[in-house]
């Protein structure tokens, strides 16, 4: 691989320039000399062979041949950034992996607020996040994971209390339990199916909403979104997924006698113990954060 003939430093001046909107505000953006910026676009102008810039009137503005390559470049400048950012955090003991599970019944544009706060300021190389139905039994396959968020699950780990997550009996507008316009009881829904997540099982049936009746068994909240819309069955689904749903009208809640609702506590947990690193500390606050805002106000 040849060694390029230009130098991203030099690019970065061109780039400063066109963002202050001359060459005295972006010396002064840089803490440079205009001396200096100039002397670095003129280095890259006899590189490339190619006028970057052309003067209007007492302006230097891009020329067509300067904005098409700098709008190449751009992404490899920020590239650049991202990893002298890395290599600081790597120095500091940044981790260069974070495992993080958590519960489908946290709002996926909830979670991914969180996750893109933490990509704003910080670079990890991987993350591997997992939406995942938990149930207890499923506890002892995440000792590995470095953060899980869960409801009110038995674990041997001290847990972080988040928030509230309020589940809500609902169905398609044209389904028959909504066509009934009654009130409804347990034996009028064990005549009807069900729509489940695949590890929702005993715990479940604990927390009062597994009818008895036929069900389709789903494995993902997102599936059984997806049937309930579709007019297959009846579930208890995150009121804040569905919100959507439930203005448009496309779900509607069902009149239930009891039970129409019913509330999960989501929890963190540290499988590896509070002693972490920069990185999960990091997410940790942004999590606690925002759980703090939902808290105050029911939304983050």
């Amino acid at each position: 691989m040849n060694l390029p003939r230009t130098q991203l430093e030099h690019w970065a001046v061109v780039a400063a320039i066109v963002d202050a909107g001359s060459h005295a505000a972006a010396a002064e953006r840089l803490h440079r000399s205009q001396s200096t910026l100039s002397y670095a676009v003129d280095r890259l102008e006899e590189r490339l062979g190619l006028r970057l810039f052309e003067r209007v009137g007492r302006r230097a503005r891009l020329t067509e041949d300067g904005a098409l390559l700098l709008q190449r470049v751009r992404p490899l400048l920020q590239e650049l950034v991202r990893v002298e950012r890395l290599a600081e955090q790597m120095r500091s003991g940044w981790e260069a992996e974070l495992r993080v599970v958590v519960d489908a019944a946290y709002p996926t544009h909830w979670l991914m607020a969180v996750l893109e706060r933490f990509a704003e300021h910080h670079s990890v190389p991987r993350i591997q996040l997992e939406q995942v139905v938990l149930a207890a039994e499923d506890m002892a396959s995440l000792e590995e994971a470095d953060l899980v968020i869960c409801s009110s699950l038995p674990t041997r780990h001290l847990a972080r209390p988040l928030f509230q997550i309020t589940f809500l009996a609902v169905a398609a507008p044209e389904h028959a339990l909504v066509r009934m316009g009654k009130t409804l009881d347990e034996t009028v829904l064990a005549r009807y199916p069900q729509v489940v997540t695949a590890t929702m099982g005993d715990a479940a049936r604990e927390a009062g909403f597994l009818s008895p009746g036929p069900r389709w068994r789903v494995s993902s909240l997102t599936a059984a979104r997806a049937a309930v819309c579709q007019g297959l069955g009846y579930a208890w689904l995150p009121e804040a997924e569905i919100e959507q749903e439930l203005a448009s009208g496309a779900l509607v809640p069902l009149p239930l006698e009891r039970g129409g609702r019913y509330h999960a506590d989501l929890q963190l947990l540290l499988p590896g113990g509070p002693d972490c690193g920069p990185a999960l500390s990091a997410l940790v606050g942004l999590f606690e954060a925002q759980a703090r805002r939902i808290r105050e106000c029911g939304r983050p």
